[in-house]
């Protein structure tokens, strides 16, 4: 749940989808969720497209200008990444579907 990172030490940023990758050999995830677009909930983006998922649950409700509006110019990056993302997952699942988790705003690339 969620992209953020932390950190171990004073020299290394943690990435929690790099660490899965390559100390446990996750190739894939099912699921996906960001609870909201904020950097703390997003700062992993740029590793999301490696572990290929396959359904992103978001709130689709926001528009562009809300989550701009809602980060630091600093952070574009990572917005633009994150609208990137959120716009390629555009299919509703449908209930009774192989994906369906009994969530209305679930979507799949």
């Amino acid at each position: 749940m969620d992209l953020g990172t932390g950190s171990y030490s004073t020299k290394h940023e943690f990435s929690p989808l790099r660490h899965l990758r390559t100390q446990y050999g996750v190739k894939y995830l099912d699921y996906v969720i960001i609870t909201h677009p904020h950097r703390d909930h997003i700062d992993d983006i740029f590793e999301f497209n490696e572990m290929t998922p396959r359904t992103l649950l978001r709130p689709n409700h926001l528009t562009q200008a809300d989550i701009v509006g809602g980060n630091k110019p600093s952070d574009s990056a990572k917005v633009q990444k994150y609208l990137e993302i959120s716009n390629s997952y555009n299919v509703n699942i449908t209930a009774g579907s192989d994906s369906d988790a009994s969530a209305s705003n679930h979507w799949v690339a």
